[in-house]
């Protein structure tokens, strides 16, 4: 599996719509996320894990907080009680046509408001 893409709208710290590049290129095939203290970059990989397993992700801030709950706590404070907050994944794999080993995308989306369940996509 290889991660192309991580998109967030509205996640934690992160306002608004934001989208990483996460495709390793040529040689340099480990990408790397640096910060300070209480910059995000745990929320990221909170984010990808959010993605990748929903109600089932290890998240540590997570606790013993209902999945809703913990959803609803995720939404950015500044976002209006109406806004959506959303994180999607997009990543290639081996997949098999016919029994031919190809290269496939998958986007993985998950989108919910305050008190309202997820919505996946796939």
């Amino acid at each position: 599996m290889i991660f192309e893409s991580l998109t967030l709208q509205n996640f934690g710290p992160y306002y608004g719509h934001h989208s990483l590049n996460l495709r390793p290129e040529g040689y340099r095939s480990i990408i790397l996320i640096g910060g300070l203290n209480g910059g995000g970059k745990t929320t990221l990989v909170d984010a990808l894990r959010l993605a990748l397993y929903g109600h089932r992700a290890p998240i540590d801030r997570r606790r013993s907080l209902a999945y809703a709950d913990f959803l609803a706590q995720c939404v950015n404070t500044h976002a209006a009680p109406k806004d959506s907050a959303a994180v999607e994944l997009t990543f290639e794999r081996v997949i098999y046509i016919s029994g031919i080993e190809k290269l496939g995308q998958v986007r993985v989306r998950r989108t919910w408001q305050r008190g309202r369940k997820d919505t996946l996509t796939v």
